[in-house]
């Protein structure tokens, strides 16, 4: 169990197969408020694992900001 603090940017990767992760949230999702930072950044210095295939992405994450793009908006605000 993983709890992630409201306003936390999270992800997720699964490594095997027919992986299943359930969530709860503290609140109705509301999708216009929704944003997505693009986790392949190299800007955030991941070392995700090398795998065989491609990794399997939403359109929302594939079509991600990345970080330096998602603070000069936020500064905006």
């Amino acid at each position: 169990m993983l709890w992630v603090p409201a306003g936390l940017a999270h992800g997720f990767l699964a490594l095997e197969d027919q992986t299943i992760i359930n969530y709860k949230v503290t609140h109705v999702r509301v999708e216009k408020d929704e944003f997505s930072i693009n986790c392949l950044d190299p800007s955030l210095n991941i070392s995700w694992p090398k795998l065989s295939h491609s990794y399997v992405m939403s359109d929302k994450d594939r079509n991600a900001i990345n970080l330096k793009e998602y603070q000069n908006e936020f500064q905006k605000k």
